[in-house]
């Protein structure tokens, strides 16, 4: 379909407009809506709140040692608005390297065992506890929090 000069026009000013207000976090967003908000010049920034798991958990005794793979701003209460598409996931390989800690501080380490016959892990209920918790230890500023989920 062919814009006509006044569509262009509209579309290359709103291009242009950068909006620092009101700040937006993503998290979970599909890249075309994400792709839409940037193009109506909104100040974005995206998140996640991890991505489910495979896990080859193929036998009996099995288990795999597993970190959250989370991503939150560190600054989420500066945020105006906060939408979170709880049905748009991705799904990753399990990845050892990627679930093992290089560096310790402290005397302790934490992390998740996910045994047999789980093979498909889901950080999301954690992520989204980690993220009450960083919106409620912020006082009571307002925020508008916009969810999306699917059956």
């Amino acid at each position: 379909m062919k814009k006509t000069a006044k569509e262009k026009k509209t579309a290359d000013s709103i291009q242009s407009i950068f909006k620092e207000k009101p700040k937006i976090c993503c998290i979970d967003l599909k890249n075309d809506d994400i792709k839409a908000l940037l193009e109506y010049g909104f100040n974005i920034t995206e998140g996640t709140l991890g991505s489910k798991i495979n896990v080859p958990n193929h036998s009996a005794y099995k288990t795999h040692n597993l970190l959250l793979n989370f991503n939150l701003p560190i600054n989420l209460h500066e945020f105006d608005i906060i939408i979170i598409d709880l049905g748009n996931f991705e799904t990753v390989e399990y990845n050892e390297e990627e679930h093992t800690r290089t560096k310790h501080v402290g005397k302790s380490a934490t992390a998740l065992k996910c045994s047999f016959p789980e093979t498909l892990f889901d950080p999301r209920p954690f992520g989204s506890t980690i993220l009450n918790q960083r919106l409620s230890d912020k006082g009571n500023r307002f925020q508008l929090i916009i969810a999306f989920t699917s059956n």
